[in-house]
C-alpha cells in the first residue's frame, strides 16, 4: 500500500458553550451529531484543532455548561488517543469568550 503524501485535519472553532439561549442538551447533542460522530467514522485523522471560543462566556464549573465542555474535549482527546500519531491543538480564543478558563482542562494536554 502506498504511504499517505497528505495530512487530514479537523478544525473546530466558536462552538461557544455556555450562550443562554441554547441549553446545555442542546449543544451537547449537535456537538456528538456534529463533531464526534463524523470524526470517529473519518479512516484517517491527524490532528484536531480547537481554534478557540470553545466558551461564550464565564460558566460556573458546576453548570451544565461547563459539564458539556468537559465531556467534549474528553471525547475529543480520546478519539485523538484511539489513533496513531493523531494530535490535538486547543488554541485559547477571545479574552471576553473563553476567559482563560481553558486552564480547567490543561490536564489533558501531553
Amino acid at each position: 500500500m502506498a504511504k499517505r503524501v497528505f495530512k487530514i485535519f479537523v478544525a473546530i472553532a466558536d462552538i461557544h458553550i455556555g450562550m443562554k439561549n441554547v441549553s446545555a442538551k442542546s449543544i451537547k447533542e449537535q456537538l456528538k451529531k456534529n463533531f464526534i460522530e463524523p470524526i470517529k467514522t473519518m479512516k484517517y485523522l491527524d490532528g484536531i484543532f480547537i481554534l478557540g471560543d470553545l466558551l461564550h462566556t464565564i460558566i460556573s464549573m458546576n453548570s451544565e455548561y461547563a459539564e458539556v465542555m468537559q465531556w467534549f474535549v474528553d471525547k475529543i482527546y480520546k478519539e485523538a488517543k484511539r489513533r496513531k500519531d493523531c494530535v490535538i491543538i486547543i488554541i485559547k480564543g477571545t479574552i471576553s469568550h473563553d476567559n482563560d478558563q481553558l486552564n480547567n482542562i490543561k490536564h489533558y494536554q501531553l
